[in-house]
């Protein structure tokens, strides 16, 4: 499970990084909000998939279905650009995948 930890605290910290650039490229509070929010779960997340609980793979896949359903929604029914929806949209699928995985011991 240490791959799927140190996924998801990379992915927390992509997410939070681009709540922050959404804050100063557009004054976006619900950027900067959610982004905080995202990394305040998956840091967590992280630390408990570190220690093989199974509850981090919980929380990080909830995380993970949370914002694919945002960023898809947005991005593909919507039609947004694809930064940052489709972007949010590709890295969700991917962290879900990872532990998933992580799920099942691969």
């Amino acid at each position: 499970m240490l791959f799927a930890a140190v996924f998801t605290l990379v992915y927390g910290l992509l997410i939070l990084a681009g709540g922050i650039m959404g804050y100063v490229k557009a004054q976006s509070v619900p950027s900067l909000v959610s982004g905080v929010v995202a990394a305040l779960i998956a840091l967590p997340a992280a630390w408990l998939l570190r220690g093989g609980a199974r509850s981090g793979v919980a929380l990080a896949a909830g995380l993970a279905v949370a914002l694919s359903v945002f960023g898809g929604k947005s991005f593909l029914i919507d039609h947004k650009p694809f930064m940052p929806r489709g972007l949010i949209f590709v890295l969700s699928l991917l962290e879900l995948a990872v532990v998933l995985s992580a799920r099942r011991g691969g």
